[in-house]
């Protein structure tokens, strides 16, 4: 059984943090969101995992091994395929598609807007 729990606070206004525990992680860690793009992919970052996921299917790649400042190259090394707990799933789409697409705000002078972003 995976242990999910959603963390809700943030450094910044724009910045989402989710903590889980997926494929051959010992322990679940803390994961923060990039900033979102468009299309179905989102990337995830703890301090020794880097992960990418289809924001519809929750189907993904993590980093096989922990790695200090895990980045996208790790995950193309190393990558085993790992499925996104449903209930964060949820919660990053719900972040990002719902309330209008809005992303958040930094110091309330540069808003983001991604519903322009999503594809249909």
């Amino acid at each position: 059984m995976t242990h999910c729990k959603v963390n809700n606070k943030a450094i910044n206004s724009y910045m989402k943090d989710y903590t889980f525990k997926v494929a051959n992680m010992k322990k679940a860690q803390e994961f923060t969101l990039y900033p979102y793009t468009g299309g179905d992919f989102i990337y995830l970052q703890s301090d020794k995992r880097f992960c990418r996921f289809n924001l519809r299917t929750g189907e993904g790649f993590i980093n096989a091994t922990n790695r200090n400042y895990a980045n996208s190259i790790h995950l193309q090394i190393e990558p085993i395929k790992c499925q996104l707990p449903d209930d964060i799933k949820t919660e990053i789409q719900g972040f990002l598609w719902h309330n209008e697409g809005k992303d958040g705000n930094i110091n309330n002078v540069l808003h983001f807007e991604n519903k322009p972003l999503f594809s249909n």
